[in-house]
């Protein structure tokens, strides 16, 4: 597999486990720490060279918007 197809693959997962934070505010926590292990692993491991544009992605774009939920419990 190329690696956009996987750096697509990681963001869909997340942006879906971030709608099901969205729908399930009491299980954001778990969504968000099965997000970030995604994240974590591809990031890592799953890339010729750390990816660094996706752990910022993470970073600044959507863990700002699981703690919200988490936060105000949606």
């Amino acid at each position: 597999m190329r690696e956009k197809d996987i750096d697509f693959k990681v963001r869909d997962y997340v942006l879906n486990e971030l709608r099901f934070a969205m729908d399930n505010p009491k299980d954001a926590l778990g969504s968000r720490q099965r997000a970030y292990g995604v994240v974590f692993f591809a990031s890592n491991n799953l890339f010729e060279n750390y990816n660094e544009e996706l752990a910022n992605w993470w970073d600044k774009d959507i863990l700002p918007m699981f703690n919200t939920i988490i936060r105000r419990g949606y």
